[in-house]
């Protein structure tokens, strides 16, 4: 399982799965798609960067990333080409190079505001990673 939505009493929250930290970053990626938009075309590419001190604060950064995509460039996620996430200095980088497509070509169900600290988790399990995460919708 790549990824199963929760039930939230106000916003939408899922958790995302993966063998690897950035596999489990990739899986919840496209769980946010899933919250906005059922599927889109990759026609466009983008590169995101992130750096922050923790994982969970990765997490937040990244999450918020497809957001301010959203807001600021119309872009709407289809898939994850590649994901890193190296231990720098600073904390955590991230680099991921994804593929979407303008959002006015899609019927958006739902628009995530942001990504929220509430119920966080980055979790290293026996199978690899959990991510919990708690979108403002």
């Amino acid at each position: 399982m790549d990824y199963k939505y929760l039930d939230h009493t106000a916003d939408a929250s899922f958790e995302a799965y993966g063998d690897t930290l950035a596999k489990a970053f990739s899986n919840a990626a496209i769980a946010l798609r899933g919250i906005m938009v059922e599927s889109v075309e990759p026609k466009e590419e983008k590169e995101i960067i992130v750096t922050a001190k923790n994982e969970e604060a990765l997490l937040f950064d990244f999450i918020n990333e497809f957001v301010f995509l959203l807001d600021v460039e119309s872009f709407l996620l289809s898939k994850v080409i590649s994901l890193t996430i190296e231990k720098v200095d600073e904390g955590f980088e991230l680099k991921c190079v994804c593929m979407g497509d303008h959002h006015m070509h899609y019927d958006v169900k739902s628009v995530v505001k942001s990504a929220t600290y509430n119920d966080m988790l980055v979790e290293k399990t026996d199978e690899g990673y959990r991510l919990r995460v708690v979108v403002d919708i």
